[in-house]
């Protein structure tokens, strides 16, 4: 419980208010992101330009996201969640009025608008689930939180080829949709609890900062979150090179791709239920990575399409469900005080593994050297492995109890 704290002991309707707005945030914030990567030879004959301007439509979210994470970490940490979300909501709000207005110059600034939501967004899960929920609902929210970005990129890759004939047309519907969430934002989240916010008198400081890069525990954490992001961006940017070998084309690599990510959806739903009490977070986290082991060696070498499918959805399952139980650990490190700046760090090492991953990748596409590939994927899970398991404490230690 937080101190002098006087709500229900796990949560309570504002808390659901708070998350499901959250929820609808970020998920369409994600769904945004990729709004043009599905059509993109469409997109590029509609706004004139070539298919190099259509990617950066999506490339602009991880450019800004890693200039800004670390002061928009600190922004939510030194106004709030409710002042966080209310940015947000205009930001997307906003973004989606200005790329109906004309062409290419306008959808690029409504992506950047888009993009500028994005790290205030991601940013906020610590002090959502911190000051909202207690007991074991704090991972559970957390976990609903980071299943919103899977559903979001899940729900852009089956919806907006649907439309892709009449993109334009299909802009006024996210339109609707974004001012109609901004509307509800701004009219329906709540204050930070008052006992909350007294309790964060204590500004963010730099000193404070500092000392979260002497905690053993958040380097092993955001270690863990780098190597795990690295392999997942290295897979799903060249899983369509990677099923080559085995017979697999365009069509089939995409369901797999998809598949990955319902697998996440389907993981943070499921893990945060099973490590409710802190002596299972060791053995079911550590035990779900190591699935990535025999998924990755069977979607390397299965030329069936079942079998593939079968390893792309446990693969998904065990890369990307352990990511709520990270994000949990790593806002306790950080407390109420610096839950958006150990946050942003962490979110802030990953996309760097990420863009790392894949171009690693993409040099051994290349060559196509995929006997290297698939050895240097193979022990990067065998160190992902390892890291989680030093990440958390033994069974019995109160992992997940620091900030409390």
């Amino acid at each position: 419980m937080l101190q002098g704290s006087t709500r229900a002991p796990f949560f309570t309707a504002q808390s659901w208010v708070v998350l499901t707005l959250y929820a609808l945030l970020n998920g369409l914030n994600q769904f945004e992101w990729l709004r043009y990567a599905p059509v993109a030879t469409e997109t590029g004959r509609v706004y004139g330009v070539d298919l190099a301007a259509v990617g950066t439509l999506a490339q602009i979210f991880p450019l800004i996201a890693f200039l800004l994470s670390l002061p928009f970490g600190w922004m939510v940490d030194r106004f709030g969640l409710r002042a966080s979300l209310r940015t947000a909501a205009i930001l997307t709000g906003a973004g989606a009025a200005v790329r109906c207005l004309g062409g290419y110059d306008w959808a690029l600034a409504g992506q950047v608008l888009f993009a500028l939501a994005q790290p205030l967004l991601v940013n906020s899960v610590g002090r959502l689930s911190l000051v909202w929920f207690n007991g074991p609902w704090r991972l559970r929210a957390t976990g609903i939180a980071t299943m919103s970005i899977y559903v979001g990129l899940a729900v852009a890759f089956l919806v907006v080829p649907i439309f892709g004939g009449v993109l334009l047309a299909s802009l006024w519907g996210d339109t609707i949709v974004s001012l109609v969430l901004a509307a509800a934002t701004l009219l329906l989240i709540p204050r930070d609890p008052i006992a909350v916010d007294a309790g964060l008198a204590e500004h963010p400081s730099l000193a404070g900062s500092l000392a979260l890069l002497r905690n053993k525990r958040f380097l092993l954490i955001i270690t863990a979150g780098l190597v795990g992001n690295g392999f997942f961006a290295a897979v799903s940017n060249w899983l369509e090179k990677i099923l080559e070998p085995q017979g697999f084309g365009s069509g089939e690599a995409g369901l797999a791709g998809l598949l990955l990510l319902v697998g996440g959806i389907v993981g943070s739903a499921v893990l945060p239920n099973l490590v409710a009490k802190p002596e299972r977070l060791r053995p079911v986290v550590v035990g779900a990575v190591a699935l990535s082991l025999p998924a990755t060696l069977l979607l390397l070498t299965t030329s069936s399409l079942p079998l593939m499918l079968v390893a792309a959805l446990t693969l998904g399952f065990a890369l990307l469900s352990p990511l709520p139980v990270l994000i949990d650990m790593v806002q306790r490190i950080g407390g109420h005080a610096l839950s958006g700046i150990a946050l942003s760090l962490f979110w802030l090492v990953g996309n760097f593994a990420a863009f790392a991953g894949a171009r690693a990748m993409g040099f051994i596409a290349e060559s196509g050297d995929w006997r290297t590939g698939s050895i240097a994927l193979l022990a990067t899970l065998v160190i992902q492995i390892c890291l989680a398991f030093a990440a958390l404490a033994p069974a019995g230690r109160p992992v997940l109890r620091e900030a409390e």
